[in-house]
């Protein structure tokens, strides 16, 4: 992983912000107006950055911020080997896959979950049986699907007890260990040989 400070200071956070990352396409059923709804009343320390692009909607995610005084930060899409100074930067990463649309319920995996759980970082996470496949409350925080009020909520939470923070960080670093390549090539090699 690269330098947290360092990134934080390419990405221009501040050492003592709370930093809630999104990583990835900006389709309506990834959630991310959810996230921009939750942005707005969010403390002061608390920073929201969204990276990411797709659908044509960066544009009309930067206006429904500035419309409602929603405090996020915009960086566009990037190439995918700039993500992992993103996840340095970053305290929170925040999953707020949309349940409104069966292929976000039931049917996704996003890679920036595993990539999230890696690089050893706390997970907000719409509470979805997609979610669940791979995550719970051991390694992550639910919030209630397309429900701004209770990301928010979660958002806040978070911040203020740095030490579940880091907690939820280590255990979701540990548990990344068994979605390597290596380890599903081993489940799969078992499955074949049963």
């Amino acid at each position: 992983m690269p330098d947290r400070d360092e990134s934080r200071a390419k990405f221009g956070f501040s050492q003592n912000e709370i930093v809630a990352l999104y990583t990835g396409q900006l389709y309506p059923w990834k959630g991310v107006d959810t996230l921009v709804e939750a942005a707005a009343g969010l403390p002061e320390n608390v920073a929201v950055a969204i990276v990411g692009g797709g659908a044509g909607r960066l544009e009309e995610l930067k206006e429904k911020a500035r419309r409602i005084g929603s405090r996020c930060r915009f960086f566009g899409q990037v190439k995918h080997e700039e993500v992992p100074a993103f996840l340095a930067a970053a305290d929170i990463v925040v999953i707020p896959n949309s349940g409104k649309e069966e292929i976000s319920r039931s049917y996704t995996s996003p890679l920036k979950l595993f990539e999230a759980m890696a690089a050893g970082k706390a997970i907000i996470v719409s509470d979805l049986p997609s979610m669940r496949e791979v995550l719970d409350e051991s390694v992550a925080v639910f919030f209630r699907p397309d429900d701004a009020a209770s990301l928010r909520e979660k958002i806040i939470t978070m911040a203020r007890d740095r030490e579940t923070l880091d907690n939820l960080a280590t255990r979701a670093r540990e548990r990344s260990n068994g979605y390597s390549w290596e380890a599903r090539a081993e489940a799969i090699l078992r499955q074949i040989s049963i």
